[in-house]
C-alpha cells in the first residue's frame, strides 16, 4: 500500500464513520465514501497507457462508461488526485490485474471503488437516463440495501 492509498483510506474511513454519526437512519451505508469503505478494494495507479483516448475533463462517469468492456472493468469510488491532494467521487476502469484505466485524469495518484458488472452498470444508467451509479438520489436503493447480488465483480 502506497503512502497515497493510506491517505485516502484514512479520509474514507473518517468520512464513513462521520456519515454513520449524522445519519441514524438504518440503511446499510449512509454515503459514498461509507459504502465505499466497507467493499470498496484498491487498484494500481498507472499513467493512461498508448492507445485509450482521454475523454472530456470533468465527465469521469461518462469516460468510464464510455470505456467499460472490451477488457475494462466499470469502478466507482473515491480517488486522489495529485494536484490537489482531496479526495473525489470518481469513475475509472480497470484492466484484469487492477490496473487503472482512468480516461479522465491525468495526475489520480490513488483510487479505492467498487469493481461494477457491465450489465448492471449499462442498465442502471440506462434506467436513470445519466451517467454514474453512487452519489446522489438514484442511489438510496444501493445505501438502504446494498447491491444486488450479481451487481458487483
Amino acid at each position: 500500500m502506497t503512502d497515497a492509498d493510506k491517505e485516502l483510506k484514512q479520509y474514507v474511513e473518517q468520512m464513513a464513520k462521520i456519515q454513520h454519526q449524522l445519519f441514524n437512519n438504518g440503511w446499510l451505508y449512509r454515503g459514498v465514501e461509507d459504502i465505499v469503505a466497507a467493499i470498496g478494494v484498491f487498484d494500481i495507479a498507472q499513467k493512461l497507457p498508448k492507445g485509450i483516448r482521454r475523454g472530456k475533463a470533468r465527465l469521469c462517469f461518462m469516460n468510464a462508461f464510455r470505456l467499460m468492456g472490451n477488457g475494462y472493468t466499470y469502478v466507482e469510488g473515491i480517488a486522489l488526485p495529485a494536484t490537489t491532494h482531496f479526495p473525489v467521487h470518481h469513475s475509472w476502469c480497470v484492466d484484469k490485474s487492477n490496473n487503472v484505466i482512468d480516461p479522465t485524469w491525468t495526475d489520480g495518484v490513488a483510487y479505492l471503488g467498487i469493481h461494477m458488472n457491465e450489465s448492471f452498470v449499462y442498465n442502471r444508467v440506462l434506467r436513470r437516463g445519466k451517467y454514474g451509479v453512487l452519489g446522489d438520489v438514484d442511489a438510496f436503493d444501493l445505501y438502504k440495501d446494498g447491491f444486488p447480488q450479481d451487481a458487483l465483480l
